[in-house]
């Protein structure tokens, strides 16, 4: 069988104020064996933090017997990895237990086998992105692009998906005081000029 995978990427916010994190939780679908993969992440550096542009963390790996064979996937908190991001973007080899079924499921409610990436662990996604925008970055939309690319050996494929992010202009950020601030205003020039204005 042909391996077949899709990213699903989740914006947490997408609408942030400069300075603010973006968060993308990144889950992977589908099915089949591979051999090599990588995972290559971009985005603007105009709204990045370049001191400190974040990081990505996965919480899947596997367990190996003395032989060091592969026994299963394991998942959870105590087997997360991080991998530091640079001003325009990550490139990842991700562990072999993001592709491998969930051990113990039994997959007879579903036409194939769940697999790890499918699934949070410990109430944490598989694969989470967290980047740290500039405060000074411009307001407007930006993209973070994922790519996803793969081999069973022979073939290389690949699956894309892009993410919008808008940071908000000033109008935006204060919208509400704005607004606030004239409720308040424009009835108090009216009375003064009720007074001052035969």
């Amino acid at each position: 069988m042909k391996a077949a995978y899709s990213l699903i990427p989740r914006v947490i916010k997408p609408n942030i104020n400069p300075g603010e994190t973006i968060e993308v939780e990144i889950f992977i679908s589908g099915y089949g064996e591979i051999k090599r993969n990588k995972l290559q992440i971009y985005y603007s550096s105009k709204l990045i933090n370049t001191d400190n542009p974040g990081f990505l963390e996965s919480c899947i790996k596997v367990a190996k017997n003395k032989t060091g064979k592969t026994v299963q996937p394991v998942s959870g908190r105590k087997y997360v990895d991080k991998y530091e991001c640079n001003p325009v973007g990550v490139c990842v080899i991700l562990n072999e237990g993001n592709f491998m079924r969930i051990p113990y499921e039994n997959n007879l409610n579903f036409g194939l086998p769940r697999i790890m990436a499918e699934s949070k662990w410990d109430n944490i996604s598989p694969i989470r992105l967290r980047l740290n925008t500039s405060p000074k970055a411009p307001s407007g939309n930006y993209d973070v692009s994922m790519i996803l690319t793969y081999s069973d050996g022979s073939e290389i494929q690949k699956d894309e998906k892009n993410v919008k992010i808008h940071v908000k202009n000033w109008w935006e950020r204060n919208l509400k005081t704005v607004t606030i601030t004239g409720s308040i205003i424009i009835p108090v020039l009216a009375i003064i000029l009720k007074f001052f204005i035969p």
